[in-house]
């Protein structure tokens, strides 16, 4: 692939809270970020005791991952390519 090809970072935790989290970002530091910023948000309603209490928790629980989309590029439903 052509590194000056435009893209975009997708980060995402599935079937979290019932319908899952997802964010698009210019970097992947800033994917992760909102990420991170909007469970946290989402966790105030939640209970202690959740094996996915923690960002990192619920990220590794639901198989959360930030990737590099590429425009003009086919994917699948998950944005695998």
């Amino acid at each position: 692939m052509n590194n000056k090809q435009k893209h975009i970072w997708l980060g995402t935790i599935p079937e979290i809270g019932g319908y899952g989290i997802s964010v698009i970002s210019e970097t992947k530091e800033g994917a992760e970020k909102t990420l991170k910023k909007t469970f946290y948000e989402m966790r105030r309603d939640w209970w202690y005791g959740q094996e996915y209490y923690t960002y990192k928790g619920a990220f590794e629980y639901f198989s959360g991952r930030i990737v590099k989309i590429y425009f003009d590029k086919s994917y699948d439903d998950s944005f695998r390519g």
